[in-house]
């Protein structure tokens, strides 16, 4: 087992690795949340309506 710890080192290839798909899982989020912001749909699900 590796000892994963502070003092843990990541070469530099991993870590571009890693941080190249943890920004482009960050911008996906960020295009989906505008996408969903103009969305009329939680509009149209208003339970506040009265019956």
């Amino acid at each position: 087992m590796t000892d994963l710890g502070r003092n843990a080192r990541i070469d530099p290839i991993t870590l571009s690795i890693v941080w190249s798909k943890l920004m482009s899982i960050v911008e996906e989020m960020g295009g989906t949340l505008r996408r969903t912001a103009y969305s009329p749909a939680p509009q149209g699900c208003s339970t506040a309506r009265g019956a």
